[in-house]
């Protein structure tokens, strides 16, 4: 392949443009943390963006990605996974160097790899409101649906998975195998600003001590934004190509392998040759989850409970993006009610549980003894319409449960963290709102709470809404309210955990519009050295503050005004 062809589609400003909307689109809707300060940011200096970038294409030595940083999502009561934030800059290049490698290699990976696939789908001449990838949920129910294909003429299933694989991933094979597969050399400035990309600098809070430590990626590539994805499917591509040679009846998802057999030894004989491969590219599997079942049906069974696991990472959509007839109901301007905010609701919760008719969920908060039960609770409240009333006496037990299992079921934090928000905002009525702000400040509160559910609870007062001020703009309009968010938000600023930090900054600027209020309040509450990434949004936030720029538009709002479009199948090759 010729190198200066991918150099100019690179440069190209649609694949600018495609890039900037694909990273805006799963940094808000996929991503489990969203700055939102550098969205506004570089919405109003898009042009200055697009310079920037360009010039880095132009000369890839003078290329320094910024300093990213990690946060960490719960995975269970005792676990969590690290996950890094890639600054927006960075993430648009990242996704112009994948744009052009999805278009050009999705075609060779082997069908049975069913995640991050490209998006094949969208009419010509309509704007692109689709991320890059075809929808995970329909790659993972292309995978179980596959598996339960396989049971007809197999008789033995062979499961595992690669031990902490994107933090495992080489970067000089992953180099290696791209050039390769482009059939450029890896000194090429394609190859070079990818490999600047790897190599960065992250900042965090340690555990130990509290202090602001910093350490260079050297190995493998972050958790933590969508355009990776595709990145790992061409790292083991040769891998899949190897077993697909081999005439091994597989499925990949990510790094969930799955091996359908006839008998015992031929599924111990895959296992032997996916090993040798992996371990090849510097990778190995992981024994703890590698597990071979015998009989058709237990292998069913476990194809039924895996795809309630895959389902069960589906994000849920707030109401007022997804229902546009439900959003009439909403005054967009103020709460639905004027609440007296010195007044709180105090009914005492009695010690036994409440008698409730047969179409409730649970009589107990004993009964939710399970990661399926807090979940199946958390939908049940998610699923309660707009407007519709509720008893005040059922909702304070139901609110309380939801306060207590968010201490001990933390991987359903996303979930969680939005329905503390969820019932401040709705049509309901002065009790109902005043029962859900005394529990909203009770977890932001809480020593006891994962961060990752107060960062997500800030997300979503923050997060700017079609039309609408956002909710923390709304909560504020009462005085007594806005004293509350503020000390609340003094407090949480004092953490340790960066994108917490930057919530709260975001979430203090968008209350008092005042920039050196803010620089105060940042002068005053953090230790020093004070993170980059905090240097970087309190400049962004001057910078939007003097510029007299408007708010930040939602999402949808964002979209229209691209003038993004998919003109083709494919627009490399016009």
């Amino acid at each position: 392949m010729n190198q200066h062809f991918l150099l100019e589609l690179i440069k190209k400003r649609e694949t600018f443009d495609k890039a900037y909307v694909y990273a805006i689109y799963y940094r808000i809707k996929e991503d489990s943390y969203c700055n939102f300060i550098e969205i506004d940011y570089y919405r109003q200096d898009k042009e200055k963006l697009f310079e920037e970038i360009k010039s880095i294409f132009e000369n890839p030595n003078v290329y320094e990605p910024e300093t990213a940083f990690s946060f960490y999502l719960p995975k269970s009561e005792m676990f969590f996974r690290r996950m890094i934030h890639t600054p927006f800059k960075d993430l648009v290049i990242k996704f112009i160097i994948v744009i052009i490698l999805a278009d050009l290699l999705d075609f060779t990976l082997v069908k049975n790899c069913f995640s991050h696939r490209l998006e094949r789908n969208r009419d010509k001449d309509k704007k692109s409101k689709e991320g890059l990838y075809r929808y995970y949920f329909y790659g993972f129910e292309e995978f179980t649906d596959w598996q339960t294909k396989q049971v007809d003429h197999s008789f033995c299933l062979l499961k595992t998975d690669i031990s902490s694989f994107y933090d495992s991933i080489s970067h000089e094979y992953l180099v290696s195998a791209i050039s390769k597969q482009l059939s450029i050399p890896k000194e090429s400035q394609f190859i070079l600003i990818f490999a600047k990309t790897l190599k960065f600098k992250v900042c965090y809070y340690s555990f130990v001590d509290g202090k602001l430590n910093e350490t260079y990626n050297s190995q493998g590539i972050p958790i933590g934004n969508e355009a990776e994805g595709f990145i790992a499917n061409l790292f083991l591509k040769e891998v899949d190509e190897a077993l697909f040679n081999q005439k091994i009846n597989f499925g990949r998802y990510v790094d969930d392998f799955r091996i359908f057999t006839k008998s015992k030894s031929d599924a111990i004989k895959g296992l032997i040759i996916l090993q040798e491969f992996l371990l090849k590219i510097g990778v190995n599997l992981n024994a703890s989850k590698t597990k071979i079942i015998e009989a058709q049906e237990k292998i069913i069974e476990f194809i039924k409970e895996s795809k309630k696991g895959g389902t069960s990472t589906i994000p849920f959509i707030e109401e007022e993006d997804s229902d546009p007839q439900q959003e009439k109901i909403i005054d967009k301007s103020v709460l639905i009610r004027e609440i007296n905010s010195s007044t709180e609701y105090e009914q005492e919760l009695p010690d036994k549980s409440i008698s409730v008719s047969d179409k409730d969920i649970f009589v107990s908060l004993e009964e939710i003894d399970s990661e399926e039960k807090a979940k199946k609770f958390g939908e049940f409240l998610h699923k309660i319409p707009l407007g519709k009333k509720i008893d005040p006496k059922l909702f304070i037990y139901h609110i309380e449960w939801l306060y207590q299992l968010s201490k001990k079921y933390t991987k359903h934090s996303k979930l969680y963290a939005w329905l503390f928000v969820r019932f401040v905002s709705l049509e309901n009525n002065d009790d109902i709102q005043k029962i859900s702000l005394k529990y909203l400040f009770k977890v932001l509160d809480d020593t006891e709470i994962h961060t990752f559910i107060k960062t997500r609870i800030i997300h979503n007062l923050i997060k700017p809404r079609k039309g609408a001020l956002t909710y923390i703009q709304r909560m504020s309009t009462r005085q007594k309210l806005k004293e509350r968010l503020l000390l609340c938000i003094t407090e949480l600023i004092r953490s340790n955990c960066i994108a917490l930090q930057l919530n709260c900054i975001y979430a203090y600027y968008l209350i008092l519009q005042d920039y050196h209020l803010l620089q105060d309040l940042i002068s005053i509450n953090l230790n020093r050295p004070i993170p980059e990434p905090i240097q970087n949004a309190v400049y962004q936030i001057g910078t939007l503050y003097y510029k007299g720029s408007p708010k930040l538009p939602s999402f949808e709002e964002i979209l229209e005004e691209s003038e993004v479009t998919i003109e083709s199948e494919s627009f490399l090759f016009q």
